[in-house]
């Protein structure tokens, strides 16, 4: 559902010179949230202060998202990956990124973590226009191949590309989509007066 809306959101900011995914993992995150609001019983807050732990230490952070769907909250941080060559390294990278995320998840302070921790990844192509990746078929297939390398039971995935009419392209590279990842893990145990 989320990421349905979320695919609108990309189309509906999109025009042939400026595309959504160009400003990164905050605007990113923050259509992300503003798609779960678009979902009957969905709502999101961005990127909330709290604390995390550090070498036994706390100090103050940022997680990036709490997103709610009904009766459930996702405490989402996201990363990004800006792909530039093969397939490989793009699924390696986005597995580095999302393991990140968890280890950045389990760092905040128990009262910053709510339900559902989710790891996002967006996975953007940044492709040189006479680069060995950048034909049509390659795209294709990297939207294709990618997704379904990175989606387990664990974790759904959505890719978002301009088979036809892509943005223009920008000093030089072509940048035809963005592929979300999320990863799940299990609830964390509800805290506070209500145990």
């Amino acid at each position: 559902m989320v990421l349905n809306e979320f695919g609108k959101l990309l189309n509906e900011y999109n025009t042939s010179k400026d595309v959504a995914y160009w400003y990164g993992e905050r605007a990113l995150t923050g259509l992300l949230a503003a798609a779960a609001w678009r979902i009957k019983g969905g709502w999101s807050i961005e990127e909330f202060t709290g604390l995390r732990r550090t070498g036994g230490r706390q100090n103050s952070g940022k997680g990036d998202a709490w997103i709610g769907i009904q009766r459930k909250t996702f405490t989402v941080e996201a990363k990004m990956v800006w792909a530039q060559g093969p397939l490989d390294t793009a699924i390696k990278d986005a597995r580095k990124f999302l393991d990140e995320a968890a280890d950045q998840l389990d760092s905040l302070d128990t009262t910053y973590q709510v339900d559902i921790p989710t790891a996002v990844c967006y996975v953007v192509p940044e492709l040189h226009l006479y680069g060995g990746f950048s034909t049509s078929k390659d795209i294709d297939q990297f939207f294709t191949e990618v997704p379904r390398a990175l989606k387990s039971s664990k974790r759904c995935a959505g890719a978002f590309w301009y088979k036809n009419d892509q943005p223009k392209p920008h000093q030089g590279k072509r940048y035809p989509g963005v592929i979300v990842i999320a990863q799940f893990w299990s609830r964390w145990p509800k805290r506070g007066s209500d145990n």
